[in-house]
Parts: C-alpha cells; sequence; structure tokens
C-alpha cells in the first residue's frame, strides 16, 4: 500500500513509513492533518491513503494557515486523538500537545549540476571556503548531496550535520558566525536566508541558493538595505509614549517578552496595551491600531513586522527592536529578540 503517483507527489515525498507506524501505533479515531500553504487541495489523496489503513477513522484537513510548527492552535489540536503536521520540524522554542506527531514533507526538486558548478566557482572567486549551511525542512535530503559536493570541491563546511533553520530560530549559526567566511541557505525563496542575514546583522555574506528557481543568489546588498529600515524605524519609535504589544498563540505566545517589554515601557513614564491574536493580518492590524498609539511591537512572529508591515504608516517592530529602542542602545542589532 502506497500514496498514488501524482503531479504532487512527483514533486515531493512523504516519509509514509513513520506515517503508517504513527497512525498504527496510536490507533486514532479521529485525525487533524495540517498540511504547508500550496499543498491543502493534494491533502485528499492522503487523506485516502490513510482511511485505507485506519478504516472507519475520521479525517479533518486544518484549513488555517501552517506557516510553521510554532502556529499550531492548541485548542483546535485539543479536539483530535491525533494531528499530523506535514512538512515542519518540531518548533525548538515551543512544545506542542503529545497528540500532535511531525512527517518530513521532502521536495525532490534539485538545481541544476550547471548552478551548482557556478555557485562553487562564484565562491571560490569570493574566497568564502569555509562556510556554515543551512537549509529548511523540505531540503534536508538536497542539502545532505550538497555539503557532499562541496566538501569534495575543497571547500569546509562547519555544521556536524544538516541543520534546519525556521524564520526566527537559527540552529548553531551564533557559535559559528565569527568563525565563517559565509553562509549557504538552501531554501525556497529568501526568507530563511534573510533571516539568517538578520541574525548576524549583515556582518557575513548570505548566499540563497533555491532549488525552485534553479538559481542562486547573493543577498549582502539586500540584507543592509533591510537593515537601513529596520533602523529607520527603530529611531522613529525612540520617542514613543503609547505602545501596542500585539501577542500570539500556541508556540508565538511569550510572556516573558511581553512582562520585559512592559517594565521597560512603564520605567521609561510610557503606557502599552495588549491585543491577542493567532493569526494577525493588515486588516486586523488596521482594525485596532488608534491614532493615539505610537509604535507596535508585534510578540508572535518576528518576520511580520519585516516582511508584512514594513511599510505600514507607523513603526512596526520585532521584539529585538523595542528592545533596542527602549534601552536606547543601537549595536549590535538584535533578531529576533
Amino acid at each position: 500500500m502506497s500514496l498514488p503517483k501524482n503531479s504532487f507527489l512527483d514533486y515531493y515525498y512523504i516519509d509514509v513509513s513513520e506515517l503508517s507506524r504513527v497512525v498504527k501505533e496510536r490507533k486514532p479515531s479521529k485525525i487533524l492533518l495540517q498540511v504547508p500553504e500550496g499543498f491543502k487541495n493534494r491533502s485528499y489523496e492522503i487523506i485516502d491513503y490513510l482511511r485505507e489503513i485506519l478504516g472507519g477513522a475520521e479525517i479533518h484537513i486544518d484549513a488555517s494557515p501552517s506557516f510553521g510548527s510554532c502556529l499550531i492552535d492548541v485548542g483546535v489540536a485539543g479536539r483530535y486523538d491525533l494531528v499530523i503536521h506535514l512538512g515542519h520540524r518540531k518548533y525548538p522554542y515551543w512544545s506542542p500537545p503529545s497528540n500532535v506527531v511531525y512527517v518530513d514533507l521532502q521536495s525532490r526538486t534539485r538545481p541544476d549540476h550547471e548552478v551548482l558548478t557556478s555557485l562553487i566557482n562564484d565562491l571560490r572567486k569570493h574566497g568564502y571556503v569555509r562556510l556554515a549551511v543551512y537549509t529548511t525542512a523540505q531540503h534536508v535530503d538536497l542539502t545532505k548531496d550538497i555539503v557532499k559536493q562541496l566538501r569534495s570541491n575543497g571547500f569546509e563546511v562547519v555544521n556536524k550535520g544538516v541543520e534546519v533553520v525556521f524564520g526566527c530560530w537559527f540552529s548553531s549559526l551564533d557559535a559559528v558566525k565569527d568563525s565563517v567566511d559565509a553562509f549557504l541557505v538552501v531554501a525556497g525563496g529568501r526568507f530563511h536566508a534573510l533571516g539568517v542575514g538578520l541574525r548576524v546583522g549583515g556582518s557575513k555574506e548570505v548566499i540563497s541558493l533555491d532549488p525552485y528557481e534553479n538559481a542562486y543568489c547573493f543577498l549582502g546588498e539586500y540584507v543592509s538595505r533591510v537593515l537601513k529600515t529596520r533602523f529607520a524605524k527603530i529611531m522613529k519609535s525612540l520617542d514613543a509614549v503609547s505602545w501596542l504589544i500585539i501577542a500570539g498563540s500556541g508556540g508565538q505566545y511569550r510572556p516573558w517578552i511581553i512582562n520585559e517589554l512592559a517594565k521597560l515601557i512603564t520605567s521609561s513614564g510610557g503606557k502599552y496595551y495588549v491585543a491577542v491574536t493567532s493569526y494577525l493580518t493588515r486588516d486586523l492590524l488596521i482594525d485596532v491600531d488608534s491614532s493615539t498609539l505610537d509604535a507596535i511591537v508585534i510578540t508572535s512572529c518576528p518576520r511580520l513586522p519585516i516582511e508584512d508591515f514594513h511599510d505600514y504608516e507607523k513603526p512596526v517592530l520585532t521584539p529585538g527592536e523595542a528592545f533596542m529602542a527602549l534601552k536606547k542602545v543601537f549595536e549590535p542589532y538584535v533578531f529576533p529578540w
């Protein structure tokens, strides 16, 4: 028994043995299936496969956003015997309920030999010999092969194994950032590579290798532009008196950050309000905003101020940026908190 071959599984493969083991061991009668954005319309063949194994189990699709393993609605998850979360690794900052299990969803997409050869030549040309290589959960198998190829071409890859980064968590990066020439991030788009660049404050070059686009790019200048924008937001917040702190839920609820921000705001003579939401959109932010507020800090996902609200009319900060503004300490750049 196996999942059918189709257009979706031509590009991705699921750890079917792990999926089978979990459902057979737990024998759930009610399952919630969480699938990453862009893949939800392929949930049905997975459900058909699970029904073959389990017989009459009731299986539902979680239609809420699934951008990462930090964004799990605990209340919804609690209604099910088993929650199968595909495509993400466990969030290091939070432990979900025990009925949540993570199953790998690996991409079959590979960059061409010519692209990898060009990347290797460019790394040599720039003198980037000592590298830290990171990836996302979907590209672990691919990154193992890339690391082997780099090492066989004389590069020193400091990672002991293939390390997965999240939007706000960066594995061993802090321990190696001062001893490498550059960082290579294997992932779709620039999201995770930008996070690496922000974490090191633009101090080292970051190269993004995108398997889907079959291309790579050096992001140093882009990271520098983003950092200039972020520092401008910090400077605009220096005289803020009235603050809105936006908190998240599940893995994005961080009370210690909220408490520390509250102390700093009140000790400087300001005041604060807290709004809680599991999923923040621009419309929601506009709805809770007020002319009486001077600055907003989002403690749920620190990438929202950078990607989604970078052009908002008033400063929307990450926790790290808010701490910089409140403490009047501007070096080094602090990301995420």
